[in-house]
């Protein structure tokens, strides 16, 4: 069983990790699991989030807002002029930022005065950051005037786009401006940090996998030059200024706002269409570059796992869950699997809060219950492959491969309900002639010859037909729904067709013959299985006795229905299907075991009393030779038991006890007589025989299973209290209870009846003989309970 256990275990696991990985392969190479992936993980981001304390470099980030709000006052109307922009950013600079970084594309002339006039508060500044875009291979730059005025141009495109749900997920820090000639430019966010840390966008370098500045400070980044976003505010977090503040003479905004402080403008408003769909969902790009530059100064980068130990874990949690599966039922299975991803998902959402650990959580959940769902439908296969066979075996008898006769029955017994139906249906009992011969002459290749019978009689019958062994020789068949007529001449063909075969039994050609009788059902008085048969076998006697190769049918005018007593009635219960009849065939074995277990418990407990009344015949036999020890068993036995009795025994300890006890000087049989009714006191020789007694006697009962219990009895009944008896020197309780108390019983029968040696005592004598030996010789508690027996009169003393 461990053996097959195992199997099934490697066979799951084996199946488990072949489905769940080429279903997962599968899904994910045509794009199925991309979405669902992609949200699942944004679900998890903004768990973390609201989880998250802000960072305290949130504060060194201020937004300047092209909001609603400003282009709905009429002097704001977009688009401005660059003049506006001129303003904006000399109130900035009164405040002394760090850096400022306009996410608008200034494309073509304006304005010449109007740019002119911004170019030069540019200039001025010389903190500013302006936006550059990549389209169609084509690196577009602001004007050139206010190009050359800006500390630096930076990328504003994001990394690559997922294509399944066009969500911002990544910051492109790094690309190839030309295409091929490696000359590397960097993101917008990479030159505004530059600015912020104190040092030139040009002093910026790039190596393979870090962007590099001059302080040493670096930023990780993919070989498509990208980093994933770690989204630690959302837009409502930032410090934000709308730009209709700076235009509002009758409140002058305190330009101290921004000093030492990363500054950024970009548009907000819905209808400069520079919203992005992000994992936190629609938010403005401005906030999109405040995040990335958020994420730059305190340090928390999404860490990724590396490819392989991420699939690793995978895996393992695939096995795990599937190893859950199969040792458990479903709905434990259930319970703890869904545990167990639960755990390992708020699991995530701690790391991704403590230590903005990022996995691909979609996948672990997936695989997770892919795995679960695999084991269990293996599970469910294997169980219903089981079902398929145990349904066979309950019904086909594998001796003839043929149903069995309580099936055969239980499929026939609906149809004799059904007395008003037209008759359709033929049940037979096909007899083989020769059986009593083949029975003395093959016995041993008898059941062979009955396979290949009934692999002929099946032949000739259609596959609706039911065809089981009766026994003794007969198969009973019963042909459903067809023309009377048709059914004759299909026995008729039989019955020859089995005349003209041989059949090949060890060695020998073998011909057969069959007698059939047929009554076609339902007739109103046949009510009952039992009927159907009596009646079949009834139709014999209209056959001569020694013809052969006869089909007699059942004739109303001739034959008459053969009722069953009530005893022999068929079974109440009639299955609907297959699982039905193995239900009820299973109930009505368990029955016809349980009679015969009783049977057998039966017999066993008749052999016990009979080997026991032997055993004890022999012994009281042995006895009477002797005068002095005639009766000893019976008064031993007496004792014992109503002191086991008497200390509270369950019932099977003191009928133990009580057949010890008379069995319990059983050994003496092998004792010279010399000895056995010598009347002076033993001399050692003597007792060197007497002290064998026991061990013979537990000889003489072993290997008989129900003296298995009390031949430790007989075996230590001559043992000490106190250690010095025999034939093993055992002390206290490491002597048997039952040995302990015939030892008392047995003491107290020589006591009172004395040898010849020894005159009896009175019982009063006994008594205090009984308490000098509690401790010593005998058990104290049990002696003491014996002696208070004897005193309230629950034993008396035989003679």
């Amino acid at each position: 069983m461990p053996n097959n256990r195992n199997e099934e275990s490697q066979k799951a696991i084996f199946l488990l990790i072949a489905f769940a990985c080429i279903l997962y392969t599968i899904l994910q190479y045509f794009g199925f699991l991309g979405v669902p992936a992609l949200r699942l993980n944004d679900f998890f981001s903004n768990i973390s989030l609201a989880q998250k304390a802000l960072p305290e470099e949130i504060k060194d980030i201020v937004v300047i807002a092209v909001d609603n709000d400003s282009l709905k006052k009429a002097d704001l109307r977009w688009p401005w002029s660059r003049g506006r922009f001129a303003e904006v950013l000399k109130t900035v600079n009164a405040g002394g930022p760090k850096a400022v970084f306009f996410d608008h594309a200034f494309l073509g002339k304006s304005d010449e005065e109007a740019d002119s006039l911004f170019a030069e508060e540019i200039k001025r500044s010389g903190k500013v950051i302006l936006a550059g875009y990549m389209e169609n291979d084509e690196y577009v730059q602001p004007l050139d005037i206010l190009a050359l005025a800006s500390a630096g141009i930076g990328l504003v495109n994001k990394g690559i786009l997922n294509s399944q749900d066009l969500r911002v997920r990544e910051v492109r820090l790094v690309f190839d401006v030309n295409r091929a000639g490696r000359k590397y430019d960097y993101g917008a966010e990479v030159k505004t940090l530059a600015m912020a840390r104190g040092a030139s966008p040009v002093d910026i370098r790039y190596e393979t996998g870090r962007v590099i500045f001059p302080d040493g400070f670096s930023i990780p980044v993919s070989e498509y030059g990208t980093l994933p976003i770690n989204y630690l505010a959302a837009a409502g977090d930032f410090n934000t200024v709308s730009v209709s503040r700076f235009f509002d003479s009758s409140a002058p905004l305190d330009s101290s706002l921004f000093k030492d402080k990363i500054v950024l403008m970009g548009a907000t408003a819905d209808i400069i269409h520079d919203i992005h769909p992000t994992p936190l969902g629609k938010i403005p790009g401005i906030y999109i570059n405040a995040n990335c530059l958020l994420m730059f100064l305190s340090g928390k980068f999404l860490k990724v796992m590396p490819y392989w130990p991420e699939r690793f874990i995978l895996l393992a949690l695939s096995i795990a869950i599937g190893l859950i599966s199969l040792r458990l039922k479903v709905v434990y299975s259930f319970l703890v699997s869904s545990a167990l991803l639960l755990i390992l998902s708020a699991g995530y959402v701690f790391l991704r809060v403590r230590y903005n650990f990022s996995l691909d959580i979609f996948s672990l959940i997936f695989l997770g219950l892919i795995s679960y769902l695999t084991v269990e439908a293996y599970k469910y296969i294997t169980l219903v492959i089981q079902s398929e066979k145990i349904k066979q075996q309950a019904i086909i008898d594998p001796a003839t491969n043929l149903y069995t006769q309580r099936y055969f029955q239980l499929s026939v017994e609906p149809i004799l309900d059904k007395a008003n139906k037209k008759r359709t249906h033929l049940f037979c009992l096909i007899y083989i002639n020769e059986y009593q011969y083949l029975e003395e002459k093959y016995y041993r290749s008898l059941p062979r010859l009955i396979k290949m019978l009934a692999g002929a009689i099946k032949g000739y019958a259609d596959k609706k037909s039911l065809l089981a062994y009766y026994g003794e020789g007969a198969f009973s068949l019963c042909l459903w729904g067809a023309d009377m007529n048709l059914l004759e001449k299909r026995l008729s063909a039989l019955i020859s067709g089995i005349a003209d075969r041989e059949f090949i039994l060890d060695n020998q050609a073998i011909k057969l013959s069959l007698k059939i009788n047929a009554v076609d059902i339902p007739w109103e008085h046949i009510e009952s299985f039992a009927d159907l048969v009596l009646t079949c076998e009834s139709l014999g006697r209209r056959v001569a006795s020694g013809a052969k190769a006869a089909l007699t049918v059942f004739d109303p005018k001739v034959d008459k229905v053969v009722r069953a007593a009530a005893s022999e009635d068929s079974l109440k219960a009639v299955p609907r299907n297959e699982f039905e009849y193995v239900s009820l065939d299973l109930a009505a074995r368990n029955k016809e075991l349980e009679k015969a277990l009783e049977e057998i418990k039966e017999q066993q407990k008749k052999i016990e009393r009979v080997y026991f009344q032997t055993m004890h015949s022999l012994v009281r036999a042995l006895e009477e030779k002797d005068p002095y020890t005639a009766g000893h068993s019976e008064r031993v036995a007496f004792y014992s038991t109503e002191l086991a009795k008497g200390l509270g025994l369950s019932r099977e300890e003191v009928d133990a006890v009580n057949k010890a006890a008379y069995l319990h000087d059983i050994g003496k049989i092998g004792m010279p007589d010399r000895v056995l009714h010598k009347k002076e006191k033993l001399t050692d020789e003597d007792f060197t025989y007497i002290k064998r007694h026991q061990t013979d006697g537990a000889k003489i009962l072993e290997g008989l299973p129900f003296c298995e219990k009390i031949i430790p009895y007989i075996l230590h009944h001559h043992e000490r209290y106190d250690g010095k008896g025999y034939p093993h020197g055992l002390s206290g309780d490491m002597i048997p209870p039952g040995a302990q108390i015939i030892a008392i019983a047995d003491s107290f029968d020589a006591m009172t009846t004395g040898r010849g040696y020894n005159s009896p005592l009175m019982l009063d004598e006994a008594i205090e003989e009984l308490k000098k030996s509690r401790g010593i010789q005998l058990n104290p508690a049990y002696t003491q309970r014996f002696i208070e027996l004897l005193e309230e009169k629950k034993i008396h003393a035989l003679r």
